[in-house]
């Protein structure tokens, strides 16, 4: 038996185990560029993981080497205990790629129609995972819009919908909130936590560190390719020298109190959103 089958049996199922995956792309002239090194992750059911990064920085080339788009130069990777290639585990998984590539001639409704057919779902099926993922995610809203006209935003919504339509055990997402407003974010946290609720494992990619610790169960930080950072969120903030705390229900004066009380303490106060900020800098300064 297979050492990682052998692990698989002694504990909890893993929905994705890599261990010293790396991947090398060859340029022009025989340049070769190293994108990823020694990635190691292990995925169970229910469990969200954020992978962290500025561009460049290899997320998007392990969420690929992960669902079988590209093969690892080095490691191994295993989902579900087999080859990310296997038929039985594509079923099993859904991958949502940054872009969310739509049909432009179709609508939302007709979208959706076209992929939950893929799926094999009666209309009954149907009706229902609309009830559960569309409608949560307000992609029926959309009207007989066509899919070219769609903002960032509701492509990202729509193919959301699209993916989870099959109901999959792995959803790898890469960026999945690029574009999203604060209501389109409100919905995201909603669909993930629910699919979080009924077992499904996920991973995903993001610039964006607003509302994490309500999606992400544990955080990966990609830096050139090495992984610099695995934890949890709370760890991760432990780490900055800056923090965004909310706090709301304060009057004038007690604003006012709060803001000299931080700065008696030897803290700056800045405006909101300092945590995107922060990572940047603890990135610059691993390079220091």
């Amino acid at each position: 038996m297979a050492e990682s089958e052998e692990r698989e049996d002694q504990g909890p199922p893993t929905v994705v185990r890599g261990e010293g995956v790396g991947r090398i792309y060859k340029r022009w002239l025989g340049h070769a560029e190293t994108a990823l090194t020694g990635f190691d992750l292990e995925l169970r059911p229910g469990e969200s993981v954020a992978m962290l990064g500025p561009n460049g920085a290899g997320k998007s080339t392990a969420l690929r080497l992960i669902v079988g788009i590209d093969r690892p130069d080095r490691g191994e990777i295993r989902l579900f205990g087999k080859p990310p290639a296997d038929p039985e585990t594509r079923r099993r998984l859904a991958y949502l790629p940054d872009g969310s590539e739509l049909f432009p001639f179709l609508d939302a409704r007709e979208t959706l129609d076209f992929f939950a057919r893929v799926h094999g779902l009666s209309r009954e099926e149907r009706e229902r995972r609309y009830a559960e993922i569309a409608e949560p995610l307000g992609v029926l809203s959309f009207g007989k819009k066509r899919t070219r006209a769609y903002s960032l935003g509701m492509r990202r919504r729509l193919g959301l919908a699209v993916v989870l339509l099959g109901r999959p055990e792995l959803l790898v997402m890469d960026e999945p909130t690029s574009g999203l407003d604060p209501a389109g974010m409100e919905l995201f946290v909603r669909v993930v936590k629910a699919e979080r609720a009924r077992g499904c494992a996920l991973l995903f990619s993001s610039h964006h560190v607003e509302r994490l610790e309500e999606v992400a169960s544990r955080v990966l930080v990609l830096h050139r390719g090495l992984t610099v950072f695995r934890g949890t969120v709370s760890e991760l903030a432990g780490k900055m020298s800056e923090r965004e705390v909310a706090i709301g229900g304060l009057t004038d004066d007690g604003w006012a109190a709060l803001r000299a009380e931080v700065e008696s303490a030897g803290g700056r106060w800045g405006p909101e959103g300092l945590s995107r900020t922060a990572l940047a800098r603890w990135l610059d300064g691993l390079e220091s």
